[in-house]
């Protein structure tokens, strides 16, 4: 008899006298001997199989290898929509406002809200941040080409945009695990859907935060965003101010 551990794969097993099937729970695999035993031993080995295959590193899981604890947004290491490999740390001195996006979903007409809001605030420090997910009813099934075609062509997008790749659950990448987990206390939480939005200040942290019917031309998302740039301002003034 043999014990493998496996979550979701067969709900009934051909060829298995006894199968305890929960999450986190072990499979009991026993000789059933109404199955021929070359079909028992075939099936164990397609089980064998899936497992080994399941323990390479996939776009999937990728994510959850790579656990780290950063203290800024703008450490964190991202592929961008073209394919290249960025760190967010060219950003860092700028306010974000960081959306996870779709392309098929009721809140997608936010993109010409996120264009001209980049618009009016870029010239003074401001940049928002796209992340596509298909993580929301398949809302974002396309290519990273498919993605960044639809967005420029549809929306006129010119605010950077990232490869997709999971914002929720225990695969999501780094920058979502930043966001929704290592941030203050009180802006912890999961992203429930798509075209959320995360207002991260000049030094990467994350400051303020709205769910997706909050639109991106909403008042309070302008006004939280002309306070941080505003320190840019204030800071400039000191540093050309003469000493005394």
């Amino acid at each position: 008899m043999s014990h493998v551990n496996l979550t979701g794969i067969y709900k009934n097993p051909p060829g298995l006298a006894k199968c305890q099937f929960a999450a986190n729970t072990t499979l009991i695999l026993g000789p059933n001997p109404t199955v021929p035993r070359m079909k028992q031993r075939g099936f164990l080995n397609n089980i064998l199989n899936f497992l080994a295959l399941s323990m390479v590193a996939t776009p999937q899981n990728i994510f959850a290898q790579e656990a780290k604890t950063y203290k800024s947004l703008y450490e964190i290491d991202v592929t961008d929509i073209d394919g290249q490999k960025r760190n967010l740390s060219e950003f860092k001195g700028k306010v974000a406002l960081v959306v996870n996006t779709a392309s098929k979903c009721g809140f997608t007409p936010q993109y010409d809200g996120l264009e001209i809001l980049y618009n009016k605030y870029k010239d003074k420090g401001f940049v928002v941040l796209g992340f596509p997910s298909n993580d929301f009813l398949r809302q974002e099934p396309g290519s990273d080409a498919d993605i960044k075609n639809f967005c420029q062509t549809k929306y006129s997008v010119t605010f950077p945009m990232f490869s997709k790749a999971p914002v929720s659950g225990r695969n999501k990448q780094p920058v979502y695990t930043f966001l929704t987990e290592q941030g203050p206390e009180n802006l912890r939480a999961n992203v429930k859907w798509n075209f959320e939005k995360m207002l991260v200040d000049q030094e990467g942290q994350l400051v303020m935060r709205w769910r997706s019917f909050t639109a991106p031309q909403n008042q309070d998302i302008s006004e939280q965003i002309e306070l941080l740039l505003a320190k840019n301002v204030n800071t400039a003034e000191s540093k050309e101010s003469p000493a005394k």
